[in-house]
């Protein structure tokens, strides 16, 4: 029986994440409809605020405390009072820890893209915890950065909402409906009994791009938020791998790109191997690559070092340390071909690099696979990956042409 938890009510630690500006009923009214009218009930156990220092003094004197309008509120409807202090009040900071006042400039914009996206992560990491967020207030770029923050981070435990109130019922005083009557004035019309104000708490789906990114990704702080778009637009972009020669990059001529991202980090002989899985797949060759017969596996080495020579020379970027390996070392003693020894480690780096540079899910079309069949482990490229969406420099598709009609 599958016991996994995925309602945020039933965690046991449940956030309330909300970004607030000169408002601060905004948090009130959230908090009311997540505990009395929605169904069922999220009672969060926590709070945390996103703010700017410029209104930060005005949220601390009207929720916080015995005093304040959240004690207010648990006290009126019945319910524990969540935790929350001033350090839950979190004041967005720049780099350099300063607290930003308000958001009205291009890099105020940035600075609170990268603080709310920081602050999503932190909440997100406890797998025992839901979060709930409202982005009903604040600027609207903060609701915006938080909603993304939430596409990136989000779980499926984890909700986002806005909450909507009637324009008539727009007054200083009014922060939930009360329980008995009470009579209050708006800031226009005429005066109304706040017991009887609706609201209305609207749930926003959101696409859930964390199953598609690595733990590292994810508990990486140094990501800005534009970092993490740059990311996300790759998990979009078309299938496509590209092999370019660019010679004035003398001591990396050749590029690598998955779906229009360089891939860097590989080696020589690592390239050297991907590239030869391209080419036999762009060729759709049916002999299936695997390293189990020595005759099979000296043939398969020199077409593999075929296409080392080809990018690289003979006499360069380590293609006789690979010759002697494979094939005949310097006293002339014959080497296997190329096994799964020589192989493995280099497919477990390519593959590693590949999630790296792409993310899981933007990885999966270019990783190297495994299939077992007839007591036999064979190699190639997923099937996602189509012959047309190899792109390679036309000596290097030539040579294994040639060759694969030997």
């Amino acid at each position: 029986m599958n016991t996994t938890k995925t309602q945020p009510e039933d965690f046991k630690r449940r956030v309330l994440l909300a970004v607030a500006g000169g408002s601060p009923a905004i948090l009130t009214e959230t908090l009311y409809a997540l505990t009395q009218t929605s169904q069922p009930a999220y009672l969060p156990t926590e709070i945390h605020i996103i703010t700017t220092a410029g209104v930060y003094a005005g949220l601390k004197e009207k929720l916080l405390g015995t005093t304040g309008k959240i004690q207010a509120l648990c006290a009126d409807y019945h319910f524990p009072y969540p935790t929350f202090s001033e350090d839950q009040i979190c004041r967005i900071t720049d780099k350099n820890g300063q607290y930003l006042n308000d958001i009205t400039t291009e890099a105020d914009n940035e600075t609170a893209a990268d603080f709310i996206t920081n602050k999503v992560r932190e909440l997100t990491q406890d797998d025992a915890a839901s979060l709930y967020v409202s982005i009903a207030g604040g600027r609207k770029t903060m609701s915006y950065y938080l909603g993304y923050a939430m596409s990136v981070f989000g779980r499926i435990q984890d909700r986002m909402s806005h909450v909507l109130v009637d324009d008539r019922y727009m007054s200083a005083d009014f922060y939930y409906p009360t329980p008995q009557t009470q009579m209050m004035q708006p800031f226009k019309g005429k005066p109304f009994d706040a017991s009887q104000v609706s609201i209305m708490l609207g749930e926003l789906p959101f696409i859930r791009l964390r199953d598609g990114l690595t733990d590292d990704f994810l508990n990486d702080k140094t990501k800005s938020y534009s970092d993490i778009i740059k990311i996300a637009q790759r998990q979009l972009r078309p299938i496509k791998v590209e092999l370019r020669y660019t010679p004035e990059r003398k001591a990396k001529p050749w590029q690598l790109l998955c779906s229009g991202s360089e891939i860097t980090g590989l080696n020589n002989a690592e390239l050297a191997i991907y590239v030869w899985l391209l080419q036999r797949h762009k060729n759709e060759q049916t002999d299936k690559l695997h390293f189990n017969r020595r005759p099979n596996n000296e043939k398969l080495a020199q077409a593999f070092l075929a296409v080392y020579k080809q990018l690289f020379g003979e006499f360069n970027g380590g293609f006789t340390k690979a010759f002697r390996a494979l094939v005949e070392d310097d006293d002339g003693r014959k080497k296997e071909g190329i096994t799964g020894k020589y192989f493995s480690p280099k497919k477990t780096k390519i593959n590693h690099i590949l999630v790296k540079s792409l993310s899981v899910s933007g990885a999966a079309n270019y990783t190297i696979i495994e299939a077992m069949a007839d007591d036999c482990t064979y190699m190639g490229l997923p099937s996602s990956l189509q012959q047309d969406d190899i792109h390679l420099p036309s000596h290097l598709y030539e040579i294994t042409k040639i060759r694969s009609q030997d």
